[in-house]
């Protein structure tokens, strides 16, 4: 990865980690945070549904930001902790942010994605048990509705919503027309989105078309392949460290590869 410019599109402390392991590697990381994120305002459904939290047996997370902001929306509105409750959650750093929170009962289905949490939660959950899915404003119903086909009660809140900033877009953009960008990481759908979206308002869809494309799942990889993206890397356990390992191995292949066409 020697020398080769790397796009991380996250901000704060997971694009920070990111960007360190590239640097690590030898790369050289552009860290444009192509998403950020903002407290959701409820709505008065989903209010009571908050302050009924007590009420509750399980809550379910998909990501991080869905168990910080969570916590975020107890505290502004001075809601207690549901002490003894049961969580499931979506990867390892979202069973990492529960616990931080003080959850002990957490279920992590054997694939970390929310198809994978639908098929299997619903076998954990009791006939008798309410579940309240807390998620962000562009998430899925997938696992609402696995649950509600089988009569489980469940209800969902939406904590927080993902935004593409407006600076990150001009930024992008004049580092597209002025670098070449070896490897594109995506983190999420929407990183995918928000990246195509100002790539191609641009006319830049060119100076990328050679770039290594990496993706975390398959959800972001399908994303990227319904924009005409070629990706090149998608682990199987979906997680930044895994991606970036594969990532690794990858480039390494295309270099041994070249060595013996010359």
């Amino acid at each position: 990865m020697l020398g080769k410019t790397c796009l991380i599109p996250r901000q704060g402390g997971q694009g920070k980690d990111l960007a360190e392991k590239i640097r690590r590697l030898g790369g050289e990381p552009l860290s444009i945070p192509l998403i950020d994120f903002k407290e959701a305002e409820p709505s008065e459904a989903e209010l009571a549904r908050l302050k009924g939290a007590s009420g509750y047996d399980w809550f379910v997370f998909t990501s991080k930001n869905g168990v910080d902001y969570f916590f975020r929306l107890l505290k502004k509105y001075g809601i207690p902790f549901p002490e003894g409750k049961k969580a499931a959650v979506v990867g390892k750093k979202t069973k990492e942010a529960a616990e931080k929170h003080g959850w002990e009962r957490i279920f992590v289905p054997s694939a970390f994605t929310g198809e994978q949490m639908a098929k299997e939660l619903p076998e954990a959950v009791k006939k008798d048990e309410r579940v309240l899915i807390c998620k962000g404003n562009l998430a899925g119903d997938v696992i609402f509705r696995a649950l509600s086909r089988r009569g489980f009660r469940a209800d969902e809140i939406v904590v927080y919503e993902t935004f593409f900033p407006e600076e990150s877009g001009k930024m992008l953009v004049e580092k597209v027309k002025s670098e070449k960008l070896d490897i594109l990481l995506f983190t999420s759908p929407s990183t995918v989105e928000h990246f195509m979206s100002a790539v191609r308002r641009a006319g830049l869809e060119e100076r990328v078309k050679d770039a290594v494309v990496a993706a975390i799942g398959p959800v972001t990889k399908k994303k990227a392949e319904e924009y005409g993206l070629d990706v090149k890397v998608c682990p199987s356990v979906h997680s930044t460290d895994d991606l970036v390992k594969e990532l690794i191995e990858t480039i390494s292949h295309r270099e041994e590869e070249s060595k013996w066409k010359r």
